[in-house]
């Protein structure tokens, strides 16, 4: 039994890497077989403020996403304004206290 289910997993698992759909496909083939360029991403190894994210979209739909982009990404910066400022502030209080600097001068 344990050696069928194995089988029917690793098929399943080749299925959906064939698969035609991005739903169900491993996109981790397709940026690591270097088809997408590099200058599409930006490195954000260890960062604590920043994180990579990969959007895939039907090509049908390129041009409504390029259009609505910079909307959505204004209205989520609006939203995140205000923590943004108290997570910068709290890191500039720590390098300034790291080089022993109070947090009035900072």
């Amino acid at each position: 039994m344990d050696e069928a289910t194995d089988v029917k997993n690793k098929l399943g698992q080749l299925t959906k890497k064939d698969s035609n759909s991005f739903l169900q496909k491993d996109l981790g083939d397709i940026v690591y077989e270097k088809k997408i360029p590099k200058d599409n991403f930006v490195n954000m190894h260890g960062s604590t403020l920043m994180v990579s994210v990969l959007v895939v979209i039907n090509k049908k739909n390129v041009d409504k996403f390029k259009a609505s982009y910079m909307n959505m990404l204004l209205e989520f910066y609006e939203q995140d304004y205000e923590k943004w400022q108290q997570r910068t502030k709290q890191i500039l209080n720590a390098q300034h206290q790291g080089e022993g600097v109070s947090e009035e001068d900072a």
